[in-house]
């Protein structure tokens, strides 16, 4: 019916970033965009999950530019302006501080959903002290959200929300997955930065 993409972890490491001022792995990115741009049919969607940049700072404009640099090296690829679609899910590079125990903070979720907003296609998940029980400090409604395709369901998941790094909001994606599968979705995709622990 339709096919799509999911990758994540382009980022460099400290000491590769010199001269990349979005700090992602730019040749491999470009080739990626590339060769997907060259498909044919293309993919529907590419979800980036996670780590598009190095980030882990608790410097926010340090990680708005990095965020921002990574995006005019989209908007400048083949792949920018055709029908995929690019659908942006954070990693805990863009949620983390390092120097603080690799915890996420709030002030980065602000920042990705200010600087990625065009590439987030949802707004249905849990707000903060949601009723689902999962002890949310943080609006995670554009973080860990849902999404319906061509029959399908996909649920897009922040991997690390302030307070609960390495958790899902598991009470509420197991009420997003029983409705869509009452309402007859044909596949669930679950995705997201980290693996279930």
């Amino acid at each position: 019916d339709y096919s799509f993409v999911v990758i994540g972890c382009n980022r460099l490491n400290d000491v590769d970033t010199v001269g990349s001022p979005s700090t992602a792995n730019l040749p491999a990115l470009n080739r990626l965009f590339t060769e997907l741009s060259a498909l044919s049919p293309k993919p529907d969607y590419l979800f980036f999950a996670g780590d598009l940049v190095l980030g882990y700072t608790k410097d926010t404009v340090e990680l708005a530019r990095q965020l921002t640099e990574w995006v005019k090296g989209y908007k400048a690829s083949p792949l920018f302006g055709t029908s995929t679609k690019l659908v942006t899910i954070p990693g805990n590079h863009e949620t983390q501080d390092k120097k603080a125990g690799k915890t996420s903070f709030a002030a980065a979720e602000r920042t990705w959903l200010r600087v990625m907003k065009d590439y987030i296609v949802g707004s249905n998940g849990p707000m903060a002290d949601s009723t689902h029980g999962d002890s949310l400090r943080t609006d995670q409604s554009q973080l860990t959200y849902s999404m319906d395709y061509n029959g399908d369901h996909f649920v897009l998941m922040d991997t690390d929300p302030v307070g609960r790094d390495w958790r899902v909001p598991f009470n509420w994606i197991r009420a997003d997955i029983d409705t869509a599968r009452a309402k007859g979705a044909r596949h669930v995709f679950a995705i997201g930065h980290k693996p279930a622990g």
